[in-house]
């Protein structure tokens, strides 16, 4: 009887955190406190079979020229997967946001960042390297606490967010698995 009882607290705790950390996602993520900087890093997502952009993805990319038209940001730095099945996924967010007016020198491709971690590695390699000092994440809102958390693991806080109003199906896979992810990454990355 007392183990059962045991068990059954675990669960709450369990479920109450769970809980708790989903709540706190969907406040975080979809949280854009209007700040400027340098620059926006639209993190990359699956594209469609046929190497067209998803939906997601450009959601993404939209969110990016919202904001440089806003002129919150002044450069944009796409990062995403440069070849297999993701169809060279940093090129063609980049010939998308040319398609969309962006000026090519306001556009950095990071072609290695096949995960969040390299997403994020390679964007402040970029930023290094053209003395960009701050930037937005543009990702989905379930995405934005871990993103910025490894920002903040690798020694850069002049970190913000905003996420795309764009909701699907998928969603419902994609916020538990962040879940997980962000308690992996924050024990392990670095």
């Amino acid at each position: 009887e007392y183990f059962m009882k045991m068990i059954k607290k675990l669960i709450i705790a369990m479920s109450l955190w769970i809980f708790c950390h989903t709540l706190y996602l969907f406040i975080d993520g979809l949280n854009d406190e209007g700040k400027k900087a340098d620059v926006a890093i639209v993190l990359g997502t699956k594209m469609n079979n046929d190497g067209t952009l998803s939906a997601r993805l450009q959601a993404r990319l939209d969110q990016s020229i919202v904001l440089y038209r806003q002129q919150r940001v002044k450069k944009i730095i796409v990062s995403g997967i440069g070849h297999g099945p993701n169809l060279q996924q940093a090129k063609r967010m980049h010939e998308y946001l040319l398609s969309q007016d962006i000026p090519a020198t306001d556009i950095y491709a990071d072609d290695k960042g096949y995960d969040t971690e390299r997403n994020v590695k390679y964007s402040l390699a970029i930023m290094k390297e053209n003395n960009l000092h701050s930037a937005i994440s543009v990702s989905q809102y379930f995405h934005q606490t871990r993103a910025k958390m490894l920002f903040r693991k690798a020694g850069f806080d002049n970190i913000s967010s905003s996420s795309p109003r764009y909701f699907e199906w998928q969603d419902i896979i994609a916020v538990p698995r962040e879940f997980v992810a962000f308690y992996v990454e924050w024990l392990w990355t670095w």
